[in-house]
């Protein structure tokens, strides 16, 4: 049987081998294709598909590593974090003792302390020792206090996790956390 590599594409020509005749139809609407340009095809559909397999590929790359970048952060800086948190945690809670002892009074020159009686006994807003104590950070039993705002610090016990400053204002808000590096 004679090759001519010619191929008719649609049902009638199976899995697109070589034709027998020149000019044999696969219906009246299907013209013979080359093997040649059938082959192209193939090769061009194969590198297309490479090309959107190695595509998703990067996109699945990416994702996962947008992911694992937050997570591969030395354990020392998360960690660090975490015990910084106790710090503003226990600053929050005597933010709120402080503004309760003015709440009380209405006078700031009085509070100078956490610890202490409240005044006019005392110059302290009735915190306890064990209150300024935790176990990555120390509050220091001083009040900074200014007319418009006032402030208290917390040093890491370590000496490593830095010391942070909570300024707040007599009328409320959250106030301002402010980390150094002492």
């Amino acid at each position: 049987m004679e090759h001519n590599n010619y191929h008719v594409p649609g049902p009638s020509s199976g899995r697109g081998g070589p034709v027998a005749a020149k000019g044999f139809y696969a219906g009246n609407e299907s013209l013979p294709v080359p093997l040649a340009e059938v082959k192209q095809v193939r090769r061009r559909a194969a590198v297309v598909g490479f090309i959107a397999g190695v595509t998703t590929s990067i996109i699945i790359i990416g994702l996962l590593a947008l992911f694992a970048i937050p997570m591969s952060r030395p354990s020392k800086e998360r960690g660090r974090d975490a015990r910084r948190a106790e710090a503003e945690q226990m600053l929050g809670s005597m933010k709120s003792q402080v503004r309760a002892t003015y709440a009380r009074t209405g006078d700031t020159s009085g509070i100078q302390t956490l610890t202490g009686a409240v005044p006019p006994t005392g110059n302290g807003c009735n915190v306890a020792e064990a209150e300024l104590e935790g176990k990555y950070f120390t509050i220091l039993d001083k009040v900074e206090v200014t007319d418009e705002d006032f402030t208290i610090t917390a040093v890491s016990v370590n000496g490593k996790d830095g010391k942070c400053k909570l300024t707040s204002t007599w009328s409320g808000g959250s106030g301002t956390f402010t980390w150094t590096d002492e």
